[in-house]
């Protein structure tokens, strides 16, 4: 049996490691070249999947692969490639789903969350929504409002061109000095973060932005059922081990 890797978290590293000790062919699909180790991994941006038999058929440009089972470690916010999958049979996939944040003050989208922000007049924002989040903010605001009106401090992998942009560390989830020197440097009225669960440290940034007397805007991402789902990795591994024994009966 052969397992397709969505990677695109951390939990990619619990499963790969997982799936190297119990000798469980796979390979890991990523939209870029960084992974923490030297798996079969397979870098480039998936076309398309489709179903193929007993097995999915993942396209990547005119390379095809296929698998038995699609494992979905893609972030809760990479909507298009969870929309990609709806092409295969949902028994096909086995999706990791964090569980979300219980905060009050949440959106399921920046139009929403922006009118909320205006409406309390805050002019003065930190986005750590990442770079899609922060853009789509952004157009939002120009839509309804004048842009001049407004100080967006952003932190992302890619740069926003909008506002002052910071380089974001991936392996500095929660960086306390960084949110401190930002919060001494300019007058922040609000933060927007994305419910990234507990992986992303979400409610610790709800905890520490409010003790700072910050108002916190959270955008959540709707969760596409589409799958096999699975709210903790433990379930998820149990689950593959049951497929391979049973796809390894005579």
């Amino acid at each position: 049996m052969k397992l397709g890797v969505i990677a695109g978290t951390s939990s990619c590293r619990s499963i790969s490691d997982f799936l190297e000790n119990q000798n469980i062919e796979y390979s890991v699909h990523l939209k870029k070249g960084y992974l923490f180790s030297e798996c079969s991994k397979i870098t480039g941006q998936i076309s398309y999947f489709f179903p193929a038999g007993k097995k999915v058929g993942v396209c990547i440009g005119k390379k095809r692969y296929f698998y038995d089972y699609i494992i979905d470690l893609s972030h809760p916010f990479a909507l298009q490639i969870k929309q990609k999958m709806n092409m295969l049979a949902a028994h096909k996939i086995l999706r990791y789903v964090r569980r979300q944040t219980q905060y009050s003050n949440f959106f399921y989208g920046p139009s929403t969350m922006f009118f909320s922000l205006y409406g309390q007049g805050y002019t003065k924002v930190l986005s750590l929504l990442g770079h899609k989040g922060t853009y789509d903010f952004i157009k939002a605001l120009k839509n309804f409002d004048n842009p001049d009106r407004y100080l967006i401090i952003s932190r992302s992998i890619e740069p926003v061109s909008f506002g002052v942009n910071y380089k974001f560390d991936p392996d500095l989830l929660f960086d306390r000095n960084w949110f401190d020197s930002i919060l001494e440097k300019y007058p922040i009225q609000a933060v927007l973060i994305k419910d990234s669960g507990k992986e992303g440290m979400t409610e610790e940034k709800i905890r520490y932005f409010s003790q700072k007397n910050k108002t916190v805007f959270m955008l959540k991402a709707p969760i596409n059922n589409h799958a096999m789902i699975f709210d903790s990795l433990e379930t998820l591994k149990k689950d593959i081990l049951q497929k391979v024994m049973k796809h390894e009966k005579p």
